[in-house]
């Protein structure tokens, strides 16, 4: 059975307030996936480029959305003082 591709979560930000974002421009939410499961979640590891040119979208903490051909950076820096 082939897997279609689907959207998955950045682990990192599980548990965590989005105001506990140093850069939420720069940190990845969701991002297009090959998991093929419910509610997936891990650091960009499956990201997929299921689209012409060979990119796959990623959702930003801030809302926006970019193409990519490799996928950016899990990290999440957090603001100073936050756990």
């Amino acid at each position: 059975m082939d897997v279609k591709p689907g959207y998955a979560f950045n682990q990192p930000l599980d548990g965590m307030g989005s105001q506990k974002a140093a850069q939420p421009e720069q940190t990845p939410m969701l991002f297009e996936s090959n998991r093929g499961q419910r509610n997936g979640a891990d650091q960009l590891t499956s990201f997929v480029t299921p689209h012409p040119e060979q990119q796959g979208y990623v959702g930003f903490l801030d809302g926006h959305v970019k193409a990519f051909t490799v996928p950016p950076a899990a990290d999440v820096p957090l603001t100073k003082g936050a756990r």
